[in-house]
Parts: structure tokens; C-alpha cells; sequence
């Protein structure tokens, strides 16, 4: 809880200490209700809710800052904070466990609708300063393993130097500042996935228009390693745009005739696919001798562009099944 900007050490142990002593939190109406409105303001909510504290509850984050900024949630529970220090008990507090009462807070019930992946992913690194629940490239893991065949988390055990090669990520954390000629520079990190490198650009302003917060980019750069660490010395920057397409997964496609599908070659098939694990369906046609094709969309993911299991299949029926 304390990782979560905005939440102090304090905060945090009143939290706790509420939550054992009285149960989990229910809703965010629960929480205010329950935890002395003096140890939180609205900002330490917006950041519990953008930070995912509350995913817990079924509610979505987006109804929970509606919940925040549209109703008087916040201000009906401060006023019974107060009647409580003053020593007032409420009609609220005497019947709100009471069934039929009719004092029961009107908790409205979760609506399912959240915000945009890339928004909701931007608030939680706001707040977290990691993204937590999902990473914006994951979608995209396929279409940027065709562009480089470098992960950056593989980078962070690598002592050797690559002289020239393309990555790929979003760009955090940028510093620019001016070089003893007067002219202006960059570091930045670049991170995927699987992990992050920081990189440092001398020609700056050829490649501003890149070099953003979370721009993702290509890069054409130089992977250095030594005592102060990994980096990247980046030559050039390209803004990538990517769309819906490129978030779709591949597929790998098979057109095998009849006559050499028999149940032996099935079986070996079935292996071979298992043996590649990856996020690329697989559809397989097969040819009957009336010209037909049946197709097949088999229940198995697998890395298409392995060239290992590309040979394997092409051993396995002796000429290559691979169609575009």
C-alpha cells in the first residue's frame, strides 16, 4: 500500500488495521464508512482506485472515480465522521446492519464499463510507477518479433556488444539536456515486456519527435556493456503506429492432401506443434481428392516463425505444408 503514490506509511497502517479488525472492505462506499476520514483525502482515493487497490470489490475503475467525482459519496461520509467525534450517532449508525430498516446505504451496483486498456494502463504506471495488471505491448508481441529479434530482458545478463541492431519498446523516463558543444541530448528507458535498458541518444533533436513518453519506438541502435551497466547508444528513432491488425495473432497454416494424412503422421504432427509453444493458432486444410478442403483450426498455440519446427514438418511429410 505504501508503493502506491500518495499513501503514506500512516494511511496504510489504518487500513490495515480497519480491514483486520472489521473484514475485507466490501465497496468503496465500505472503505469510507469504516476508515477514519482524517488519515485520507480524495487524492489518496483517486490514487487507490487508479492503482488498482479496490479491483478487488468488482467494481471497475472507471465506476469508482465516477464515484469519486460525480456523487456525494465523500462528503456524506465526512459529515458522519464528524457527528461521530462530536458523539452524535446517526439513525445510519444505529439501523445500517439492519435489514428492512431503510437506513441502509444505497451501494450502486458494479456496471462492468472500465476504461480504454491504454488509459487505465497509463493511470496505474502514474500511480505505481510499473504497470501492474498488463503491460500496452503485450498485445503486440508478435508483430514486434518480426521487427527485432531482441527482447530487452534478455539484454540485462548479456556482457557481449552488439554493434548494430533494431529494438523495439516504450520510451520512459526521458532527461534531455545539453552536450559542452551546446548542442542537446537524451537518456531515456526502453522497455518491452520482459524488461527495460536505458539508452542515450547524442542527436537529440534529429530524433525529438520520437524520443516521448510512452512513444513506442524503433530503434537502430548499439548495445554496450560495462561496469556502469547496459545501455544503448541509439543512432535512429522510428515512431511505430500500431493498430488493431497488428494486435491480432498469426497463424500457421497447413495444407496436407488426404492420401498422406494418415492417424501415424496426425499423432507425430500433434507433437511437434506441442513442442513449439507460442501465442500462433494453427489451421490445417485438408486436401480430398474431389478438389474440396477441409479445414481444421487445431486446438494448439505455437510460435510460427520457429524455424526448427517449420524443418520438422516439412521432414514429416517430406515437401512443404506451409501456406500464406
Amino acid at each position: 500500500l505504501v508503493g502506491v503514490r500518495g499513501v503514506g506509511r500512516n494511511v496504510a497502517d489504518e487500513i490495515i488495521e480497519e480491514r483486520e479488525k472489521n473484514g475485507p472492505f466490501t465497496s468503496l462506499h465500505d472503505f469510507v464508512n469504516r476508515v477514519d476520514a482524517k488519515c485520507y483525502n480524495r487524492k489518496t482515493l483517486e490514487a487507490l482506485i487508479k492503482g488498482g487497490a479496490f479491483d478487488s470489490t468488482g467494481y471497475t475503475r472507471k465506476q469508482l472515480m465516477y464515484f469519486i467525482e460525480e456523487t456525494p459519496l465523500l462528503e456524506g461520509a465526512a459529515k458522519r465522521q464528524k457527528d461521530r467525534d462530536r458523539g452524535q450517532v446517526s439513525m445510519f449508525d444505529l439501523f445500517a446492519d439492519d435489514e428492512g430498516s431503510g437506513f441502509q446505504e444505497d451501494v450502486p451496483a458494479p456496471d462492468g464499463v472500465e476504461w480504454p486498456k491504454r488509459q487505465l494502463l497509463t493511470y496505474e504506471k502514474e500511480i505505481m510507477k510499473i504497470y501492474v495488471s498488463d503491460h500496452p505491448l503485450t498485445p503486440y508481441e508478435n508483430y514486434i518479433s518480426r521487427i527485432t529479434k531482441w527482447q530487452l530482458g534478455d539484454l540485462a545478463e548479456r556482457t557481449k556488444e552488439i554493434k548494430s541492431a533494431v529494438f523495439v519498446g516504450m520510451v520512459s523516463n526521458v532527461v534531455t539536456k545539453l552536450t559542452k558543444r551546446g548542442t542537446k541530448m537524451a537518456t531515456f528507458d526502453l522497455e518491452d515486456t520482459t524488461g527495460h535498458v536505458e539508452c542515450i541518444c547524442f542527436k537529440y533533436e534529429e530524433n525529438a519527435e520520437a524520443i516521448q513518453e510512452d512513444a513506442i519506438v524503433k530503434i537502430k541502435g548499439k548495445f554496450e556493456h560495462s561496469d556502469r551497466g547496459n545501455q544503448i547508444m541509439v543512432f535512429e528513432t522510428e515512431t511505430l503506429e500500431l493498430s488493431e491488425e497488428d494486435a491480432k495473432p498469426r497463424q500457421l497454416r497447413l495444407s496436407v492432401p488426404m492420401s498422406d494424412f494418415d492417424q501415424s503422421k496426425s499423432m507425430r504432427l500433434n507433437r511437434i506443434l506441442k513442442s513449439y509453444p507460442g501465442r500462433d493458432g494453427v489451421v490445417l486444410f485438408v486436401k480430398q481428392s474431389d478438389g474440396h478442403k477441409f479445414r481444421a483450426e487445431l486446438p494448439v498455440t505455437v510460435d510460427a516463425e520457429s524455424p526448427i519446427m517449420r524443418s520438422e514438418l516439412t521432414d514429416l511429410f517430406g515437401y512443404n505444408v506451409l501456406t500464406a
